[in-house]
């Protein structure tokens, strides 16, 4: 049997317990071999998770199978590729929502998006960066068709393929379709269809219940008495020092310290920076790029406590002041040390912004996810919060970013 055969056996066993049901316990199946979070495992873990889930395939499938999905050659399974390979191509519901938001952006109706379909859809001069002074309008948008453009040759346009392959990927992530369709009608501001609507019911768009605070427009953020304590203590660095207001359920928060390594990863620190000041303003689907609100989704003690979805809050999504997604910067900053911070990812320069705080030394990370900052004050909070994870990292208590920004 060759491998398109083993998919389709593969998909059609998913689909006979139960359509989107199959897929959701094919998914937790994995995720719980998944012991760091990235989304990615190797031979054992995945043919353990085919055994959890009770697909009956001999041992030479499932060496087929992962040699399919082994698209590297590092031994590792992308597991974001292999669950939109069985669960395939978009619903016909899914299909027209996304084919309404491309026809919303080819103004024209060539069938081809450039800066021009862009500038009648989207106003780059209301972008807190372009407020600030630190963006043209032309940077704006073309970071903006960015997000959709080919990855292996980008051409500064964007075609009806190249859309529809972004939100397959997507898709490919997302189980309910009123979900998927309401996140596609807030990115673009599309009216819902009427024939998607059961009469006597209505969804509304998905929200994180946090507020857009832009910064920008209301002048820089004074520094806090704990930064200026902060700083007496053990002096001003060079690179930005960020902080995150933590509580647990609903308690006092804490403060937390984090220096970013701007001189070495100025990119990807930025990226951090800027998410915690909120100072961009919404994302592309339609939630804000801001830490604050945000939950601790996962954390496993003696390991890490990760945080960052700013799309679902969840785990599930996430989304980089540069787009989508951006390249892995640099893998000089080893995790050699407790309380390093560093970018979540489902492989390489798959970064977005979810990130994760180590307790503990995990050299094994090292050339495999960016660490860019480190926890220079209350670390200690840090290790009573992983007293309130578990081994498959669901917290056992709700741990929230009440509020975060900049001290210098």
């Amino acid at each position: 049997m060759d491998a398109t055969a083993l998919v389709q056996k593969v998909r059609r066993i998913v689909l006979g317990r139960g359509g989107n049901n199959g897929y959701r316990q094919l998914r937790l199946s994995f995720k719980v071999m998944d012991s760091s979070g990235d989304l990615q495992l190797s031979k054992a873990e995945f043919a353990a998770g085919l055994r959890k889930f009770g697909l009956p395939l001999s041992a030479q499938e499932e060496d087929q199978l992962m040699a399919a999905f082994d698209t590297q050659g590092d031994g590792l399974v992308s597991l974001k590729e292999f669950f939109q390979t069985i669960r395939g191509p978009m619903n016909s519901r899914r299909t027209a929502i996304v084919d309404q938001a491309f026809a919303a952006l080819d103004k024209d109706g060539s069938g081809v998006c450039d800066l021009n379909d862009l500038r009648g859809t989207y106003d780059a001069s209301r972008h807190p960066q372009v407020i600030a002074g630190r963006a043209t309008e032309k940077d704006i948008l073309d970071q903006f068709l960015r997000t959709f453009d080919s990855q292996t040759n980008p051409d500064g346009t964007v075609t009806y393929d190249e859309f529809h392959e972004y939100y397959n990927g997507l898709s490919g992530m997302i189980d309910n379709d009123d979900y998927f369709e309401s996140m596609v009608i807030a990115a673009w501001n599309l009216g819902r269809p009427a024939a998607s609507i059961p009469q006597g019911t209505t969804v509304s768009a998905p929200q994180l219940r946090r507020t857009v605070e832009r910064r920008t427009e209301t002048g820089p953020k004074r520094m806090t008495d704990t930064g200026r304590v902060f700083l007496q203590e053990y002096g001003a660095t060079r690179n930005p020092l960020v902080y995150l207001d933590i509580s647990i359920s609903g308690a006092e928060p804490n403060r937390v310290l984090i220096e970013l390594f701007a001189d070495i990863a100025p990119k990807t620190s930025e990226n951090f920076r800027a998410l915690c000041t909120g100072e961009n303003g919404m994302g592309l689907q339609g939630q804000p790029l801001h830490y604050k609100g945000l939950k601790f989704h996962r954390m496993i003690p003696g390991f890490m406590l990760q945080s960052g979805d700013v799309v679902f809050n969840n785990g599930k999504g996430g989304e980089s002041i540069y787009g989508r997604h951006f390249d892995d910067e640099t893998f000089e900053a080893s995790f050699k040390n407790a309380g390093m911070v560093a970018m979540a990812n489902t492989g390489p320069n798959t970064n977005n912004s979810q990130f994760f705080i180590t307790t503990k030394e995990a050299r094994y990370l090292d050339d495999r996810h960016v660490a860019f900052g480190k926890v220079v004050h209350n670390f200690d909070f840090l290790l009573v919060m992983e007293k309130y994870g578990s081994d498959n990292g669901t917290p056992l208590k709700e741990v929230v970013i009440e509020d975060c920004g900049q001290l210098q």
